[in-house]
């Protein structure tokens, strides 16, 4: 007779763990302990969540899971900062006929890459930020994009 072994995956990062029930994510959590005790690296028990669906903020992103799947989003709050600084931005380019303050930008840009990280479709629209606030740089086109390596040894070569 085989013996059957529950196999399940766990994913920490700064001691949050999951499983697809709450006795797989006890369990997570209890092998995270443990190995952080072999470690040398205390555990605080009074300092873990209870294993919920629906554990709330970390990290800058709110996880939720149910039958269906694990969805991830930023907090209203977050998401309200987020269009702020958007519409703030839009604002000061009509205002200033296309003049940026540097601290500003480089401010508002830092904070997106947060939300950023939870929705990755943002990415492409972060390229704005970059290009602004770097486009000045060497080794740089006419728009701002960065020359690849090979079209700068082809530069140099032609003198």
């Amino acid at each position: 007779m085989v013996s059957q072994q529950q196999i399940f995956f766990f994913y920490v990062d700064d001691n949050r763990t999951t499983g697809n029930t709450e006795r797989e994510a006890w369990l997570a959590a209890r092998r995270v302990a443990s190995v952080c005790s072999f470690l040398g690296i205390q555990d605080a028990t009074r300092k873990q969540r209870k294993a919920s669906q629906t554990p709330g903020a970390w990290a800058g992103a709110v996880v939720s899971t149910d039958n269906e799947g694990v969805y991830v989003s930023v907090s209203q709050e977050k998401w309200n900062k987020a269009k702020a600084i958007l519409k703030k931005t839009q604002e000061e380019i009509t205002e200033c006929a296309g003049w940026l303050g540097r601290k500003g930008l480089e401010s508002s840009r830092g904070f997106l890459l947060y939300v950023t990280r939870t929705y990755p479709t943002m990415v492409p629209y972060m390229k704005g930020f970059h290009l602004t606030l770097d486009g000045w740089r060497k080794g740089r086109d006419a728009e701002g994009w960065k020359y690849l390596d090979r079209e700068i040894r082809e530069q140099i070569k032609k003198g």
